[in-house]
């Protein structure tokens, strides 16, 4: 690290560069920690548990569509009012899906 390079030509004993070198970590570690509970960095395990959040929930309301659109579909036969009500339900998961960001 360049930074910390900098700052141990200043030392002139073996002591005094092990003082900058601990100082210097763990002020980056409080800066990083700082910047965590700001929002500019997320931890990885935080980032995995909305992941699989939002792959759960995408997953689950999916699976539900065909029960969903199933009564809407009975008895049609003209592909384009099928083709229509399947967009639209696609497009409902999607639009609630993308809502998920503000959730988690």
């Amino acid at each position: 690290n360049k930074e910390l390079d900098l700052i141990l030509q200043e030392a002139q004993t073996a002591v005094q560069k092990i003082q900058i070198i601990k100082d210097f970590w763990a002020g980056k570690i409080n800066q990083h920690k700082y910047e965590v509970e700001k929002g500019k960095y997320y931890l990885k395990e935080e980032i995995n548990k909305k992941a699989e959040y939002v792959i759960t929930s995408a997953k689950s309301k999916f699976l539900a569509l065909p029960n969903k659109i199933a009564p809407a579909l009975v008895g049609l036969d003209d592909i384009a009012v099928i083709k229509n009500i399947l967009e639209d339900a696609i497009y409902e998961v999607l639009d609630e899906l993308g809502d998920l960001d503000e959730l988690v």
